[in-house]
């Protein structure tokens, strides 16, 4: 057999005897199923469902032979054995044992589910849970963009189906029922003529009311219900299945069944699109950075600050988000060295020399750090660096303004030196100090200090 619902198990043994399995690949689950009914087409005739009886077995090797792919495993004690969706598995003991199975449902299993689910349908067998109320819940309760992976999906093709059941029945209603009478409308009072009650009911129902009577499905979004006698029909099969002895006119018009529906037409397209919003976060961020780059040869820093918390606040795993961060710390970076030339810190500069006038090792290197750092080639290496790290802030036009006024400067100081007579005492000791404005060692003021 295979599982309800088409699930995983995982089987452990406890103790024991050697347990003997043979696996057939989900894979090949049509294909045997086709090999059985060509080898006893007489038990199938009279047990359609006979696959789900856990009665009939047959040789590996013949199975092969019909092109069926078989495989066999010995499970000892301390071992577990994993079945995946849609997989056929027997097995035997050799002796007394002890093992404890379980179904497990991962995320990828969904889809099987509800192949699983319609096979049930087909075959008229109890399923063990409503998969349609179990992604609406999952929808309720979990609003992780992990989960909304999933579950969009699942929700768009369980939306498709309904709805596609929905407008069938409407449109077989209004082939029966009196030509101003209007049915698929969420408003009860614009049912006309029509006595067939019409309601939309969020709260949930126990499962004997809303388990199709014909084919054993839970018909969880939408119920066909018979006030006569309570029973519950699936939208597809209102005209399979007799439930009071009326005439179909008369039960899909009269007044003694309802079509209740769990959530309405707008509001599951609603949920739908939701979930399918939430499940593209990841993709939509990652769109709008393929986009800015696109666009933008040189993005705005701050353009880069704002995508790059809004890619942190995104509880998934983001593909560019690590090298987007790597790209804007290196950028603070270069704005903070920006800075140290753009404004002046004679704090700074009065903590060092105060340390040099006390003539320690500390303020040596104090000094010469500071040197270091106030070199004036400093700020053509950052401005290069921008170019080739390609992005934009204010601090990068401020310090291009710094180099055109020390390019000025430094143009006045030469002019200065080569003609000392025509500028006064004042004049050159001005130029001095107005050399202090921009917080590097331009090395013409040495010569314009002597």
């Amino acid at each position: 057999h295979n599982e309800d619902h088409y699930a995983y198990s995982a089987n452990y043994q406890h103790f024991g005897a050697t347990k003997t399995w043979y696996g057939i690949p989900g894979a090949d689950a049509e294909a045997f199923e086709e090999a059985m009914r060509q080898a006893v087409p007489e038990l199938f005739e009279g047990q359609p469902d006979l696959l789900f009886q856990l009665v009939t077995l047959m040789p590996p090797d013949q199975l092969r032979k019909a092109g069926v792919r078989v495989y066999a495993l010995d499970q000892r004690a301390g071992q577990f054995v994993i079945t995946f969706p849609q997989a056929y598995h027997a097995g035997f003991n050799h002796g007394f044992n002890f093992n404890e199975a379980v179904n497990f449902a991962p995320a990828d299993w969904e889809p099987w589910g509800a192949m699983g689910v319609q096979r049930l349908q087909d075959f008229r067998r109890h399923p063990c849970f409503s998969h349609d109320e179990l992604l609406l819940t999952a929808a309720a309760r979990d609003s992780s963009i992990t989960t909304a992976k999933w579950l969009a999906p699942a929700l768009q093709r369980t939306c498709a189906r309904e709805l596609s059941d929905r407008a069938i029945f409407a449109t077989r209603h209004r082939e029966l029922a009196p030509h101003n009478c209007t049915l698929y409308t969420e408003d009860p009072a614009a049912t006309g003529t029509c006595q067939l009650k019409f309601v939309v009911e969020e709260e949930d129902l126990p499962e004997d009311d809303y388990q199709c009577q014909y084919c054993k499905a839970y018909t969880y979004l939408t119920q066909f219900r018979c006030h006569k006698t309570g029973k519950t029909v699936c939208l597809p099969h209102v005209e399979t299945y007799d439930c009071c002895g009326e005439p179909l006119t008369q039960r899909l018009t009269g007044p003694d069944h309802t079509l209740r529906y769990r959530i309405g037409d707008d509001a599951l397209k609603a949920l739908v699109l939701k979930v399918q919003e939430r499940a593209r976060i990841p993709e939509a961020w990652g769109e709008k950075l393929d986009k800015m780059l696109e666009d933008e040869p040189k993005p705005q820093l701050k353009v880069l600050h704002n995508l790059l918390n809004e890619g942190e606040k995104i509880p998934y795993h983001l593909p560019g988000l690590q090298d987007l961060a790597a790209f804007v710390q290196r950028c603070d970076k270069w704005v903070e060295e920006a800075t140290n030339y753009i404004t002046r810190k004679q704090q700074n500069r009065r903590k060092n020399e105060k340390a040099w006038r006390k003539g320690t090792s500390k303020a040596a290197q104090l000094e010469e750090r500071d040197r270091e750092v106030r070199r004036v080639e400093n700020i053509y290496a950052l401005l290069a660096e921008a170019d080739k790290l390609s992005f934009d802030c204010p601090q990068m036009a401020a310090l291009e303004e710094k180099t055109r006024e020390i390019e000025k400067f430094r143009q006045d100081v030469n002019v200065a030196l080569m003609n000392p007579n025509i500028r006064s005492v004042q004049e050159v000791e001005d130029l001095v100090e107005s050399a202090r404005n921009f917080n590097v060692d331009i090395p013409e003021v040495e010569g314009l200090e002597h």
